[in-house]
């Protein structure tokens, strides 16, 4: 689940790489997976699996 949508991604994914399959630049979004905000530095260690539900804000300037 991505943002309450379910969707799908190649097995042994890293969630680094699924945020650019997606379009993503990693360092501008905050991820929540499974409910445990992650640092940017760690998105490329976490191996997204099956069941897994992921919330991705993406930052935005403007004024």
């Amino acid at each position: 689940m991505v943002n309450g949508e379910k969707r799908r991604c190649a097995a042994g994914l890293t969630l680094r790489a699924y945020l650019e399959e997606m379009g993503f630049v990693p360092v501008g979004v905050a991820a929540e997976l499974n409910g445990i905000v992650l640092k940017a530095a760690d998105f490329g260690a976490h191996v997204l699996k099956d069941g897994d539900e992921l919330e991705v804000i993406r930052f935005m300037g403007g004024g």
